[in-house]
């Protein structure tokens, strides 16, 4: 018994080291993490499956379970009208694997986990988060990608490791407010990393941030940060928020760059095909009200729906660029319900810690909930790893120790 559970807990710590290390560096490579969760997963279950109801404890959960089964049920009530259904059935699997790597984590982090491998894992990630922000800036500078060996995604925003600034700006967005998080606990955490990559990740995945002009990311870190502050200090959450507000329009009057990220005439086009895209939601809902158009099945049918009800940009199909009209064309109303309960679940459930990883995890479901607002963040699948992620993790069992302030 001992010797196979050894087994479960080096491939799920390798896992997570696959994670931290490619998560922002190569889409393909952290694909890897989640073959060996499922593999932990099926091994667990074999030699001890007691663990396995940790994973279904929490109402997020089970929500998050439920997700995935009207995410199949939409599919199977649109068969013929999906290209290749069981693909879009698999896609699924990101929500799953979060799931069932739940009780893979807690069994490593009770058994297995210690300074030294905390240290490692935390290490790794600040190295990942530093090449890949680098790069980006060095792709953006030069107009040529170093690590890819090819040219910049884009002539004037940083992409990180990635192909597109979009999916890099609201990812980097949910590093940001982690580490500002574990900046304002520094002298609780400190000896758990190596401080000198931790500042660099920080000022790096800031300024990756901005320089991404992914104008939902903004709003989420911002609205995020005074969360930090909610539950125990609230004369710092009001300050905290009344000083992002100031330096908000203080940036918007006085920073041309800022100004027009949100003004400018190509901004406002993107505005208004943002627009459009939730019109053809809703009326992609109406067609199909309880199970939608079918996971993943609403890009592939945006331009014919655009035409059919003389929608604006019936030349531009794609998602819905939000999380909540996405589900509620691609999932009908259960699927809205669920996301929406999922969100609230979740934030509840982290709020009511008092541990680092409640602090650290509730102001990111804001940033989840806000910059959702604007992108797809909930299927866009290097973000969709990155939420999983820290979903699990912010399912295990508190710890004993409660957060110093």
């Amino acid at each position: 018994m001992e010797t196979h559970l050894n087994r479960i807990y080096w491939k799920v710590y390798v896992a997570m080291c696959v994670w931290s290390l490619f998560i922002f560096t190569s889409f393909s490579v952290s694909a890897l993490g989640h073959i060996l969760i499922l593999i932990s997963f099926l091994y667990l279950a074999w030699v001890d499956n007691t663990w396995i109801p940790e994973g279904f404890k929490s109402k997020s959960s089970k929500v998050l379970t439920a997700i995935v089964l009207i995410g199949i049920f939409s599919v199977l009530a649109n068969w013929g009208e999906i290209e290749r259904p069981i693909k879009n059935i698999i896609k699924l699997k990101y929500y799953l694997l979060a799931v069932l790597a739940i009780p893979c984590f807690e069994l490593v982090r009770q058994n297995f986990l210690n300074e030294k491998r905390v240290r490692l894992l935390l290490n790794l990630f600040f190295i990942s988060l530093i090449v890949a922000n680098l790069s980006g800036f060095y792709a953006v500078i030069f107009d040529f990608h170093p690590l890819r060996m090819k040219a910049a995604c884009h002539e004037s925003r940083a992409c990180g490791m990635y192909g597109m600034y979009m999916t890099y700006g609201y990812g980097i967005q949910f590093v940001a407010v982690l580490l500002m998080g574990m900046l304002f606990q520094l002298k609780n955490i400190r000896k758990h990393f190596n401080n000198i990559l931790f500042y660099l990740a920080l000022i790096t995945s800031v300024i990756g941030l901005f320089w991404s002009l992914s104008r939902g990311a903004w709003l989420g870190f911002l609205a995020a940060i005074p969360f930090f502050f909610l539950k125990q200090y609230k004369k710092k959450f009001l300050i905290a928020v009344t000083s992002i507000i100031v330096l908000s329009f203080g940036s918007f009057l006085f920073i041309p760059k800022v100004k027009n990220t949100f003004f400018n005439e190509s901004r406002l086009n993107s505005n208004a095909v943002r627009i459009s895209q939730f019109k053809t939601a809703i009326y992609a809902f109406k067609e199909n009200p309880i199970l939608g158009k079918g996971h993943r099945n609403f890009e592939p049918q945006t331009k014919d729906l655009k035409q059919k009800y003389n929608i604006e940009f019936p030349q531009f199909g794609g998602h819905a660029h939000n999380n909540f009209f996405e589900d509620l064309a691609s999932k009908g109303i259960l699927g809205l319900f669920a996301l929406i309960a999922f969100h609230l679940f979740w934030l509840i459930e982290t709020y009511k810690r008092e541990d680092i990883l409640g602090y650290l995890a509730f102001p990111i479901v804001i940033a989840f909930f806000v910059s959702g607002q604007f992108q797809y963040t909930f299927g866009d699948g290097e973000n969709l790893f990155l939420l999983m992620f820290i979903y699990s993790l912010s399912q295990l069992k508190p710890m004993e120790k409660k957060l110093v302030n």
